[in-house]
């Protein structure tokens, strides 16, 4: 389970902010384990025959944490990809 403070978000915010930021990247999906954890993955909105994706990581306690970490992840896909255009 994921509980270190340097990883662990400082607010957990609702799972309706939560889809609402993450559905502007994509499409969302939800796992739960079966030992009570969650992962989260966001697949980004691209050209055909690409799939680019935004994930969680394993083990995350909670959905919302599992969200908010697959949108930690989105950000920063975003921001890599608008570095490489400024190349």
């Amino acid at each position: 389970m994921k509980t270190d403070p340097h990883t662990t978000p400082a607010v957990v915010r609702s799972l309706d902010d939560l889809f609402a930021e993450a559905r502007r990247y994509g499409l969302i999906d939800i796992f739960g384990s079966a030992d009570g954890t969650y992962s989260a993955n966001i697949t980004f909105s691209t050209v055909t025959n690409t799939k680019l994706e935004a994930r969680s990581g394993h083990g995350h306690p909670t959905p919302n944490m599992a969200l908010q970490f697959a949108i930690d992840a989105a950000r920063s896909i975003v921001t890599s990809v608008k570095e490489l255009a400024n190349v």
